[in-house]
């Protein structure tokens, strides 16, 4: 019996060191005790080049100042298309103006009046022949195996800068409708609102040529760009990429 208890002090002699060491590089639950910081090692310094290009560091910094610009850019964008992301006007083209109410009538003869109904299709119309020419005179893209750092940041900023053009050339179009609020009037004579209903009729019907029209040409002007693949056609409002 006293052999087992002897055996029994000497092991739990020999466990307490482990556990003291344990103990040492853990934090305790005592918040009044210090606890030892974590040795880590210094990261090692930023890789610089030995003889820098001040060429080079002036083009990097010219592309992304330019590339700061295009972020507003594309937010007003967003903003601009909200409203028509969020109405879907084109279910709007099958209403008849003689059976709708009041307020409807009016809110469609402010959508026709401005344009909404258009905007879109102008924009992609334009982009999309903006698209053809510069494929008519393509900017050769270096490969990174044969050029230069600045020859890779002028074809950079290249495509930035067309991206940046076909941005601004968007908004100018979602632009000119204005952003007033309707006037819609509380009430109408009898006279006035069947004079608003053929008005709004005869505008209807235009728009609804208009709009076959331009989505005519918008699928020509798409197979012209893209070809017969599918994947790369943009439906409106998705602007084509400059590249």
């Amino acid at each position: 019996m006293q052999r087992h208890a002897t055996l029994r002090t000497a092991l739990l002699c020999a466990a307490v060191p482990a556990c003291l060491l344990l103990a040492a590089c853990e934090p305790t639950g005592d918040s009044d005790a210090p606890v030892r910081a974590r040795y880590q090692a210094p990261l090692p310094p930023p890789r610089r080049a030995a003889n820098p290009n001040p060429d080079n560091a002036l083009w990097l910094a010219a592309w992304r100042d330019l590339r700061t610009q295009l972020a507003p850019l594309e937010e007003r964008l967003a903003s601009a298309q909200k409203m028509h992301l969020d109405y879907h006007f084109d279910a709007f083209l099958e209403l008849d103006p003689e059976t709708i109410g009041k307020d409807q009538l009016c809110s469609l003869f402010h959508f026709l009046q401005r344009g909404y109904f258009t905007v879109e299709r102008e924009v992609l119309l334009r982009l999309l022949d903006l698209r053809l020419q510069r494929a008519a005179t393509p900017m050769p893209i270096p490969l990174v195996e044969k050029t230069s750092l600045k020859d890779r940041l002028a074809a950079a900023m290249h495509r930035d800068e067309l991206r940046m053009v076909d941005l601004e050339t968007a908004l100018a179009f979602y632009r000119q409708p204005g952003d007033d609020t309707f006037q819609i009037p509380a009430t109408l004579t009898e006279d006035e609102e069947v004079e608003l209903r053929t008005t709004v009729t005869d505008m209807l019907e235009e728009t609804r040529k208009s709009v076959a029209v331009m989505d005519a040409k918008i699928e020509k002007l798409k197979a012209q760009v893209f070809g017969n693949d599918k994947a790369l056609n943009p439906q409106p409002p998705e602007i084509p990429n400059g590249e």
